[in-house]
């Protein structure tokens, strides 16, 4: 079989058993939150599966698919989640919770997801009007940081003092959802771009579902990472009467929740690749796992990733190890040869046509 042919393949099954291994992180995620309900429990069993698709990812996949990889799935798993303890929050009513906003569920679901679906769309919209021309780098710093400090607001909700200042909460909670709506998508469209950069030609919706599927691992990993924080502050409403007491922490949970992110911008000038959008960050015909640590510092390859029905030779596993440069030229110098060689009188058949004019001219 054909070195390239081998190679390719190599690259194909990797991704296959990347999506194969975000599937089995997520799968065990699930099962551990149906199983446990201990919130320490499924923390841990987030920071194990953080660790393992980070390193794994982190040694096979290119420098350049690598390292935005890893800040994009530290970005979103930063992104602690405390929504379970809003949703008690707006929605208790003046027996449950005296000094809460008392919002209605067909409010809070409806109305408010309703005009931020609406102003996810205007996000998209005035990105592509607006933003399109930044470069990733410059984009993903002032949106990260402009995120940050609009989801700080619900600390001030959760402290009650818009109330203080005399804003009602409906009008603020509304503001501001639209705000991060828009913010959200201001910081997601970068990626989505860069993201589409990064993806092989030939394998791209593999490989796009396999950067995706991290990120969306992120997301999960938050939500048990935002849990644990809840019950360390003892955040732990339940939607029963008189549980005002539950609420007295929830702003410092949602303060350092905002907060978290700042680690990933202080990342960003190390993990995200300083060119305009629509530049190539990646060779588009490389493969994904080029440059990769495991090629440069560990010589053997492992069979499962290479081996066909029939399996290639030792000259071919050889070959395999060697740096693109290198078999580049020995490519072109078998090609020099061959050219050569297909220029040159081949003695055999010029003995034989002598014999054959020899026998007519007879």
């Amino acid at each position: 079989m054909p070195l390239l042919a081998h190679s390719h393949d190599r690259c194909t099954v990797f991704e296959v058993d990347g999506l194969r291994l975000i599937c089995v992180v997520c799968i065990g995620l699930t099962a551990c939150g149906l199983i446990s309900s201990s919130t320490r429990v499924n923390a841990i069993a987030a920071t194990i599966a953080f660790f393992v698709v980070g390193f794994f990812f982190s040694v096979f996949l290119s420098p350049a698919i690598a390292r935005f990889n890893l800040w994009s799935l530290l970005q979103t798993s930063l992104s602690l989640s405390t929504s379970g303890a809003a949703f008690y929050f707006m929605t208790d009513t003046e027996e449950q919770y005296k000094e809460g906003p008392h919002f209605t569920p067909l409010y809070y679901n409806s109305v408010i997801g309703t005009v931020g679906a609406v102003m996810s769309l205007v996000g998209v919209a005035t990105f592509q009007r607006y933003f399109s021309t930044y470069r990733y780098r410059n984009l993903l710093l002032v949106t990260n940081i402009a995120f940050c400090l609009m989801n700080a607001l619900d600390t001030v909700l959760f402290k009650r003092l818009n109330v203080s200042m005399g804003i009602p909460d409906h009008a603020f909670v509304l503001g501001t959802s639209c705000m991060q709506n828009v913010l959200m998508q201001w910081q997601w469209m970068p990626q989505v771009i860069i993201l589409s950069y990064f993806c092989p030609r030939g394998m791209e919706a593999t490989m796009y579902a396999l950067l995706a599927g991290c990120h969306n691992l992120g997301n999960t990993i938050a939500s048990c990472w935002g849990a644990l924080l809840l019950e360390m502050l003892d955040v732990n409403p339940t939607g029963g009467v008189g549980e005002s007491a539950q609420f007295e922490n929830l702003w410092k949970a949602s303060l350092l929740a905002s907060l978290m992110p700042i680690i990933t911008v202080v990342a960003l000038f190390q993990f995200i690749p300083d060119v305009k959008q629509g530049d190539p960050v990646v060779d588009p015909n490389a493969e994904a796992t080029q440059g990769s640590l495991w090629r440069q510092y560990w010589a053997v390859v492992p069979a499962p990733l290479v081996l066909q029905s029939c399996g290639p030779s030792l000259y071919e596993l050889r070959l395999l190890q060697e740096p693109p440069d290198v078999l580049q030229s020995k490519a072109l110098g078998a090609r020099q040869q061959a050219r050569h060689a297909a220029t040159m009188p081949n003695p055999a058949q010029e003995a034989t046509g002598n014999e054959l004019n020899h026998h007519f001219r007879n």
